[in-house]
């Protein structure tokens, strides 16, 4: 949070905080498992660095919003995640857009992944905030408990198709330079004898692969808490829901 201490990117400021859009960029690369080369062709298209500028205002509220207290911040999550359900709509266009232009491989969309991944850990830590708070009653757990165990398990299938599609790209990308280079008959074998296997492309960076671990931990306590939580309420152990108080005179 100490980044935002430099003002907008819009305002001259002293550069004490280095701009949004290439850390942005970075870590869709690294999430999205991209090749290097597939990466550099991407950033130097147009549609590609507008969506780029959209994503890193919307990444610059979301970190503003870290800055408040936490009432304040379930408060006003309600209103980002609102003005941050468009994104996806059109991160997944540029997605198609890409692949019909030949530079994605069909089924590989990183940008409406990306998009996703954030929204689900926006709304994870909405819930959990609402612990914090204490505002859930005994009858809601069950609820909510379910919803944070969707969460989870959505999140380790976009973790594990971010894999596959990383794999996907890897692939065509070595198959369309396989296919457009043209060596000589003499040096195919040297060449080949020099470059040692490649390594399987990784999607994610080892922060995300601890975050995967923890979804995959707290779905397992929640799939656990909601089984309790319905046989306590089968046997009618929990307490009822509170009545209304009554309405002032």
């Amino acid at each position: 949070y100490a980044l935002l201490a430099g003002g907008t990117d819009e305002r001259c400021s002293l550069g004490l905080r280095p701009p949004l859009g290439p850390c942005v960029w970075e870590a869709f690369v690294t999430l999205s498992g991209l090749p290097r080369d597939t990466s550099r062709e991407l950033s130097k298209l147009e549609p590609c660095a507008e969506r780029l500028g959209q994503l890193a205002q919307a990444v610059q509220a979301l970190l503003r919003l870290r800055c408040h207290n936490r009432a304040r911040e379930r408060r006003r999550t309600r209103h980002f995640l609102a003005d941050w359900a468009p994104l996806q709509e059109l991160a997944d266009d540029l997605d198609g857009q890409l692949q019909r232009a030949g530079l994605l491989q069909p089924g590989v969309q990183p940008y409406g992944i990306w998009v996703l991944v954030q929204t689900l850990q926006t709304v994870r830590r909405f819930l959990l905030l609402g612990f914090e708070l204490e505002l859930y009653h005994h009858c809601e757990l069950q609820m909510v408990f379910w919803y944070s165990e969707c969460l989870c398990d959505l999140r380790l299938q976009l973790h594990a198709v971010c894999q596959k599609a990383a794999g996907v790209q890897a692939t065509g990308v070595a198959a369309a330079a396989a296919s457009g280079k043209k060596e000589k008959p003499g040096k195919k074998k040297n060449r080949g004898a020099e470059k040692g296997p490649q390594r399987p492309p990784v999607a994610g960076s080892p922060a995300t692969r601890q975050e995967v671990l923890l979804c995959l931990a707290t779905r397992e306590v929640c799939s656990g808490l909601v089984t309790l939580l319905s046989l306590l309420q089968r046997l009618q152990q929990l307490p009822l829901r509170p009545s209304r108080p009554p309405a002032p005179p």
